[in-house]
């Protein structure tokens, strides 16, 4: 059991969750029909906002900005 317990403190983040440092979002992809580009969304598990994405490449820069501390235009 203690093996258990060593493997799941080590998946545990060092510093508290929460705070300028933490982000957390739900993040949505699909397609409309098999041929189409991925659309994509990302739901603020903070505040509920919700954004979406016209391709994955403008999803990849918004969490990109996020994660560096700027700004990204965030309509698709």
């Amino acid at each position: 059991m203690q093996e258990a317990t060593s493997a799941t403190q080590a998946l545990l983040p060092a510093q508290p969750v929460g705070g300028a440092g933490y982000h957390s979002y739900l993040v949505r992809v699909w397609q409309t029909h098999p041929q189409s580009a991925w659309r994509a969304s990302a739901q603020c598990v903070q505040t509920g906002a919700t954004i979406l994405f016209a391709d994955l490449a403008a999803l990849c820069a918004f969490l990109s900005a996020q994660t560096a501390g700027q700004q990204v235009d965030r309509q698709p």
